[in-house]
């Protein structure tokens, strides 16, 4: 397979489902950053939770 771009450097990751030169400068810059946010997302209930298809809140009580 080639590369999707045509580039001068063959050095093409994907990193957070998008694809990243890694012979470019800036690459490497942006990463640190995007890390914060995830950790905020972890300790955040409503982020762990998918959106209303695998869990859901109880509603009505269970009688025996």
């Amino acid at each position: 397979m080639s590369n999707p771009t045509p580039t001068r450097h063959g050095n093409w990751h994907m990193v957070n489902g998008q694809l990243v030169d890694l012979d470019a400068a800036p690459a490497p810059a942006a990463a640190p950053e995007a890390a914060p946010e995830s950790r905020d997302d972890e300790t955040d209930p409503e982020a762990e939770r998918p959106a209303g298809r695998m869990f859901r809140r109880r509603t009505t009580s269970i009688k025996e």
